[in-house]
C-alpha cells in the first residue's frame, strides 16, 4: 500500500512536471512569434517611412525655388512623418482652424455661444464664411473677440509653440499636430468637430490636396494662400485609412506660372503619400 502511494506520487510529480515544462514550451513560443512578429511589423514600418521620405525628398528636389515642408500623421498607427523645412512659415489661412477650434472650445466652456452675434453677425455663420469660404472679415471679428493673447495661450496649451500671432507664423508639424488633435477628438465635442468638418468639406477652393485625392477619398482641408504662401491641410480617410496631411510652401518670387507649378507639386506630394501609406 505504501509502495504504491510512493508510486502514484511520483507519477504525480512526474506529470506536474511534464505540463510546467510543456507552459513553459507554449510560452517560449508565443514569445518568440510575438517577438518576430514585433520585428517584422517594426521593419515594415521602417521601410515605408523609408520609402514615404525617399519619395517626397525627392519631389521636393524638382523644386528647388520653392521652401517646401510636409508633415503627417498616420491615424491608424499614430507615426509621424516630416520632410523637407522644419521652418516656421507664415501659414496664411490654414490657422483658421486654430481660431475656429479655439472658439468651439470657449463654447463649451461656457464664455461663448454660436449663436450670439459679433460685428452683426452670428458666430456660427462667421465660423462657416471663416472656414468655406477663407474669409478674412469673419477671421477678423472671432479673433479680435477671443483676443490674440489668449488664442497664443490656447495654441501653446496643445502643444503649438511655433505660433506666434503677430506673424501668423506655424509650422507644417504643428498645423499637423492640430488636426491630429482635431480628428482623434480631443479638442471639441463630437457634435462640434461635426459641425466644422461639414464646413472643411466644402471649401471654396478644392484645387490642392482634394484635387489629387481619389474620388472615393473623404476629405477636411484648409486651404491658405498669401503672397508667396500656398499651403493646405487635411483630414483625409482613403480605402479604411486615416491620416493628415499637411503641405506648405513658399517662394517669395512667386507668379501666376510658380503657382501652377506649385500646385502640381503639392498634387504630386499627395499622390506619392496616398500611394504609400495606402497600400
Amino acid at each position: 500500500m505504501l509502495r504504491g502511494m510512493k508510486i502514484l506520487r511520483s507519477i504525480m510529480i512526474t506529470f506536474g512536471i511534464l505540463l510546467a515544462l510543456g507552459a513553459s514550451i507554449v510560452y517560449a513560443t508565443r514569445y518568440v512569434e510575438a517577438r518576430e512578429a514585433a520585428d517584422a511589423q517594426r521593419a515594415a514600418e521602417q521601410h515605408m517611412a523609408g520609402k514615404l521620405t525617399s519619395a517626397l525628398t525627392a519631389i521636393i528636389a524638382a523644386h528647388p525655388d520653392t521652401t517646401t515642408s510636409v508633415a503627417i500623421t498616420d491615424l491608424d498607427t499614430d507615426k509621424a512623418y516630416d520632410v523637407g523645412s522644419s521652418a516656421a512659415f507664415t501659414a496664411a489661412s490654414t490657422t483658421k482652424v486654430l481660431t475656429a477650434t479655439d472658439y468651439l472650445h470657449q463654447v463649451e466652456l461656457g464664455s461663448a455661444t454660436l449663436d450670439q452675434t459679433i460685428d452683426g453677425d452670428t458666430a456660427q455663420d462667421l465660423l462657416q464664411r471663416m472656414i468655406q469660404q477663407s474669409d478674412n472679415d469673419a477671421w477678423v471679428a472671432l479673433n479680435d473677440y477671443l483676443t490674440y493673447t489668449q488664442m497664443s495661450d490656447y495654441a501653446h496649451s496643445l502643444g503649438l509653440d511655433s505660433y506666434d500671432w503677430q506673424t501668423n507664423a506655424f509650422t507644417a508639424k504643428d498645423e499637423a499636430s492640430l488636426l491630429t488633435q482635431l480628428a482623434k477628438g480631443t479638442l471639441v465635442s463630437d457634435e462640434h468637430r461635426t459641425l466644422l468638418y461639414s464646413y472643411m468639406q466644402n471649401t471654396s477652393d478644392d484645387d490642392l490636396i482634394p484635387a489629387a485625392l481619389p474620388s472615393s477619398a473623404t476629405v477636411y482641408h484648409k486651404y491658405g494662400e498669401l503672397d508667396g504662401d500656398l499651403h493646405d491641410a487635411a483630414i483625409i480617410t482613403y480605402k479604411g485609412h486615416h491620416f493628415v496631411l499637411v503641405i506648405y510652401t513658399n517662394n517669395p518670387e512667386a507668379t501666376l506660372d510658380d503657382y501652377d507649378a506649385r500646385t502640381t507639386l503639392i498634387h504630386d506630394l499627395t499622390t506619392a503619400v496616398v500611394h504609400t501609406l495606402v497600400a
